[in-house]
């Protein structure tokens, strides 16, 4: 199969922001506007506006490089879980559906962007049930059945992940030795160790690496 020309729209909603006080769902904003900046340092080449907020929490981003965007689907829901617990004292998810496909047209000034990666994402996070939060679709069935059956996987590690096990998500994308782990937070390496074993962090990687193989082999 000839490699194609394909983006990764990543689409998401906050779960239950709604029971979310006043002062709180007014900082939502800004906190999701920081995390987003670490999601898209992911990606040297930037496409598009970078990721957009709508009505307070949902949100979207485009990836011009589509391998990339799982690390920043693990890498948002990480940062939610472990700002919102310290900063709400509650800990808060998000649901988010990446679709691989062709784009169309960029969102601009006013407008919406258009294109097979827009609809699956879209249509794939529409989709989702009350215990469902991770999903990945392109336009190839084939692949589809694999990614289902990892996403449904990653979900059952991911759901579990208490703030600290969190904290500790976005330096490992980023490829930071437990060592740097550890002097950047100040905690003892055994700490990290812990850490990144009860996070499930061994099979979390595993099907990063595979994800890479996929998108590779066949966009």
């Amino acid at each position: 199969m000839e490699p194609q020309s394909a983006h990764a729209v990543l689409t998401g909603d906050i779960i239950e922001s709604s029971k979310l006080g006043k002062s709180h769902r007014k900082i939502l904003p800004q906190i999701l506007e920081e995390i987003f900046a670490s999601a898209d340092e992911l990606s040297q080449k930037k496409s598009g506006p970078g990721f957009q907020i709508f009505r307070g929490d949902s949100f979207q981003g485009i990836f011009s490089i589509p391998e990339v965007s799982l690390d920043a689907a693990l890498l948002i829901r990480a940062m939610l879980r472990t700002r919102t617990e310290r900063e709400f004292g509650k800990t808060m998810d998000c649901r988010v559906a990446v679709g691989i496909g062709e784009i169309d047209f960029m969102p601009g000034s006013g407008g919406e962007g258009d294109g097979e990666a827009f609809r699956l994402s879209g249509l794939h996070l529409d989709s989702f049930k009350k215990d469902r939060s991770l999903g990945i679709v392109t336009g190839q069935p084939g692949i589809n059945s694999e990614l289902e059956a990892e996403c449904l996987l990653a979900e059952v590690i991911i759901s579990k992940w208490t703030a600290n096990q969190a904290e500790v998500i976005p330096m490992l994308i980023s490829g930071k030795t437990q060592l740097e782990i550890a002097s950047g937070l100040d905690i003892a390496q055994s700490s990290v160790s812990y850490r990144v074993r009860d996070a499930g962090w061994r099979g979390i990687d595993g099907f990063r690496k595979r994800y890479r193989e996929i998108i590779n082999l066949n966009f």
